[in-house]
């Protein structure tokens, strides 16, 4: 490995530990999850879903945080790319050991961003407190 490789893994893994400290260091200040043994992520595929869960599933493991579920709703309105969502966070779940699932969302063509958006939060509702998950966490 050339020594410029070794600098930047160690440079990673020093932003990863900074970002998680402030992570549970936030966590802590709110109690957010104080009491809770079920938390649901809606994980859309994108950087800052990921990211939450990722530090989420981190804080389960290391500060035996609440049990980590993760959701996609997937809309297909956005037919291949749409699909990639869904697979690229399925495939971060898998990764990170965390329960995956996804609801698909039968909506019409040239639906709203704010339609969709309500769509995506009552499909969040309705799945939370089917897996009896206390709170809801979105990036």
């Amino acid at each position: 490995m050339k020594e410029s490789d070794r600098n930047s893994n160690a440079c990673d893994k020093l932003h990863h530990n900074l970002l998680y400290q402030k992570f549970c260091s936030l966590i802590h200040q709110t109690a957010c999850f104080e009491n809770v043994s079920r938390v649901l992520v809606g994980v859309s595929g994108g950087v800052d879903s990921s990211v939450l869960l990722h530090m989420l599933c981190e804080y389960q493991k290391k500060q035996n945080g609440p049990h980590v579920i993760a959701l996609h709703i997937h809309h297909a309105q956005r037919a291949e790319e749409a699909d990639r969502d869904e697979a690229a966070a399925r495939e971060l779940a898998k990764q990170l050991g965390c329960e995956f699932f996804s609801v698909k969302l039968d909506v019409s063509s040239g639906a709203s961003e704010e339609e969709l958006r309500k769509l995506r939060h009552q499909a969040l509702e309705t799945f939370a407190i089917d897996q009896n998950c206390e709170r809801i966490a979105l990036g």
